[in-house]
């Protein structure tokens, strides 16, 4: 945040999840836009951030499906940050979440990074959003599916690592 600008108040929670998810994943109007199927890609996203426009029902499902939310999830999800940016008593503990998230952001980039299909490996991380939010306990079911398919070099380096070991 730039110094003497205050934090901006939100007043609509479509548009206060989407300002802070598009802050904390690193992402950029355009990426959302396009995502979302705007022919303006930015321009679009922007009147949304800001409060100018509520952006077209089927577009704002797509904004919510591209950060992984259903389109109700995704206004709790403002709804959330609104009444957090409203206690004016305690400071917000996204604060601390962002700096986490912004750490976690950049090693998962780093990872997906490494696929080499990675439109893939990011609608597959996508559904596992969706999982986790649906039944957090299907990851641990998932895992174990997955880890059948690992090769046994994998399985090794995953448990040498784990241990400390390189």
């Amino acid at each position: 945040m730039e110094m003497g600008k205050e934090k901006r108040k939100f007043t609509k929670p479509f548009a206060a999840a989407l300002d802070h998810l598009i802050r904390v994943r690193g992402e950029n109007n355009d990426i959302v836009g396009e995502a979302a199927g705007y022919a303006s890609k930015g321009k679009a996203i922007d009147q949304i951030r800001n409060e100018r426009s509520d952006g077209r029902y089927k577009y704002r499902l797509a904004i919510a499906d591209h950060f992984g939310y259903t389109h109700d999830g995704f206004i709790d999800f403002g709804k959330k940050l609104i009444g957090e940016q409203n206690s004016a008593t305690l400071p917000s503990p996204t604060m601390q979440t962002q700096a986490s998230n912004v750490k976690s952001m950049h090693e998962h980039h780093a990872l997906i990074d490494q696929f080499q299909d990675k439109e893939t490996a990011l609608e597959i991380n996508h559904m596992l959003l969706v999982i986790e939010r649906e039944d957090p306990k299907q990851l641990e079911k998932i895992k174990k599916v997955l880890a059948a398919f690992m090769p046994e070099t994998g399985r090794q380096k995953k448990r040498r690592s784990g241990n400390g070991e390189t």
